[in-house]
């Protein structure tokens, strides 16, 4: 389905923001990971995360950080892991970006059900997030359409077989439904759905953003 620009900058999965005081093998890591992600080398960002996190198994961002290289990766299954056990079992400030960052890797996959199921638990745990309310919104339109093509697949299957009474025409296979690409008036529409403060932020949303936000270690002098 092709989005509007502001539908894929939503999509964006993010890495947290902050600093740290950690041991010096751990900020190494932490840093060469940070580097991969922006060389767009998620495998090695990934490897590098996990290898700082085992160092230092109490530090949860590092998890939540391996978890979204993953997904950036599109390794969407060991992800979805990563980012049930930080949203089960984290602290406080980073269960709403895990649910958030759940959610965009179950739409990936087209899982709608699971997808909406977590971006509201994200904007239970944070109200005001513009991004999970758009892409809440954006989950129950893919939805809608999985389910007419769903419908017309179901219809076109119950229908009687019909014999052929001429040999040398050949039976054409039904067309599959396509989806249609958001229109701008589409657009338009399901952003009024949601509040005045909400579209507010539209503009801010339309601006190039980063696709990812980083946890960076202070400097161990």
């Amino acid at each position: 389905m092709k989005l509007p620009m502001a539908l894929l900058l939503s999509l964006a999965l993010i890495l947290l923001l902050g600093g740290f005081t950690l041991p010096g093998t751990v900020q190494r890591l932490w840093r060469k990971g940070d580097r991969a992600v922006k060389r767009q080398d998620y495998a090695s960002a990934t490897k590098y995360y996990e290898e700082a996190q085992q160092a230092d198994p109490q530090e949860w961002a590092l998890r939540y950080n391996a978890a979204v290289a993953a997904a950036m990766d599109k390794q969407y299954d060991k992800a979805i892991a990563g980012l049930q056990a930080v949203a089960k079992e984290g602290p406080q400030e980073l269960r709403e970006q895990a649910e958030y960052n759940l959610g965009n890797c179950y739409l990936a996959q087209g899982k709608t059900k699971e997808a909406i199921e977590r971006y509201k638990r994200a904007l239970y745990l944070k109200p005001d997030d513009i991004n999970a309310k758009w892409n809440l919104e954006l989950a129950k339109r893919k939805q809608q359409q999985q389910q007419q093509q769903q419908q017309q697949q179901q219809q076109q299957q119950s229908r009687p077989e019909r014999q052929n009474s001429r040999p040398d025409r050949k039976q054409q296979p039904s067309a599959q439904p396509q989806e249609k690409p958001m229109s701008e008036d589409e657009a338009r529409r399901l952003l009024q759905s949601l509040s005045q403060q909400d579209r507010d932020l539209q503009k801010e949303m339309r601006r190039p953003q980063q696709p990812f936000r980083e946890v960076r270690p202070e400097k161990d002098w």
